[in-house]
């Protein structure tokens, strides 16, 4: 941090220390030892230097958004790192904060997303070893949801923001399943998500409400609670805070499976993408089914399929699309 950015050269202390790895090989294991402290001596205030070379510093290693995908890559092995560790590391704090900059990188988004994924491993210790990391992940994540529909923002930027909030849906289902005040902040996010024009994005979220289910419907996520009369009183109070979740998804994906205007100019390939969106929305309402009822969601596909029915006309020109994309859902 004391030495002035110009004597590292044009291209910043990084891009010194790589070439000077290639220039003296047998110094390897000191130059990595270099690069792991940089990100450290960055929020290190121990040391006397200017605000306006701090700042200038970090902007140096933060250019360098290899490091954060190496980082990701690293994170391979993150079962040998302590959670408390990680949630306080300079790297982790660097991606997460980057989320919210104006040009979000790919490589925070790669390793948030393989934190997100070593706080539901197996071999992690399990949720409450890993609340120090999740506590840390979940509020930087939660904060982009408005970013979701700001049409200002690039569509690949909202793919990688669906992607952390589907990857929250599947890693923590069971902690959601609970149906705390906090986790409903994650179901409705992922419930915005899943209203996403573009089906790419809005089918993320497909797989989290299928395991949703399960973890809602089974009987095994309830044998904590000992007894019979426990578990079915707790199974009940599940199923009805989820229940409007679950009617809400009904009507959001329901209109997916609707004929597109130019569907006789579809190519092979697009009927055949067509035709499996078809199938995918088909198993969710059947998802959505299991946790409301058959009746239930059934009335509410019945309620779009005479809402289309009094908008066609008498004419060969009528709209038929909706009325047909009602009936397939209810068979």
């Amino acid at each position: 941090v004391h030495v002035p950015a110009e004597d590292w050269g044009d291209r910043g202390i990084v891009n010194w220390l790589r070439d000077e790895m290639n220039s003296h090989p047998e110094c390897m294991p000191s130059f990595l030892e270099l690069l792991r402290v940089l990100p450290e001596e960055a929020f290190n205030y121990k040391i006397a230097a200017r605000s306006g070379r701090r700042r200038q510093f970090e902007k140096e290693l933060a250019s360098a958004m290899e490091v954060l995908e190496a980082f990701a890559s690293w994170l391979w092995l993150r079962h040998r790192i302590p959670p408390s560790t990680l949630a306080s590391h300079p790297l982790v704090l660097t991606a997460l904060s980057s989320l919210n900059s104006d040009m979000l990188s790919e490589a925070s988004v790669n390793v948030i997303s393989e934190l997100i994924h070593y706080t539901a491993a197996r071999n992690s210790g399990g949720a409450s070893a890993q609340m120090p990391l999740i506590q840390v992940i979940v509020p930087q994540v939660m904060s982009l949801k408005s970013h979701l529909r700001d049409s200002s923002k690039d569509e690949e930027d909202i793919k990688a923001i669906a992607r952390l909030f589907a990857d929250m849906g599947d890693s923590y289902v069971e902690l959601i399943a609970n149906g705390s005040d906090e986790s409903m902040l994650i179901v409705h996010a992922l419930l915005e998500v899943a209203s996403h024009p573009e089906y790419d994005i809005a089918s993320m979220t497909f797989n989290f409400w299928h395991n949703l289910q399960i973890n809602l419907i089974e009987r095994d996520s309830y044998l904590s609670f000992g007894n019979e009369a426990s578990i079915e009183a707790e199974r009940n109070r599940r199923l009805l805070v989820f229940r409007s979740s679950y009617e809400s998804l009904v009507s959001l994906v329901s209109f997916r499976v609707q004929y597109p205007q130019d569907y006789a100019d579809l190519s092979k390939e697009d009927l055949k993408d067509f035709k499996l969106t078809r199938y995918d929305v088909a198993d969710v309402l059947i998802d959505a089914a299991l946790v409301l009822g058959g009746e239930a969601a059934l009335k509410i596909l019945y309620m779009k399929l005479v809402e289309a029915v009094a908008s066609c006309g008498n004419d060969e020109l009528s709209e038929w699309r909706p009325a047909e994309a009602a009936l397939y859902c209810i068979r």
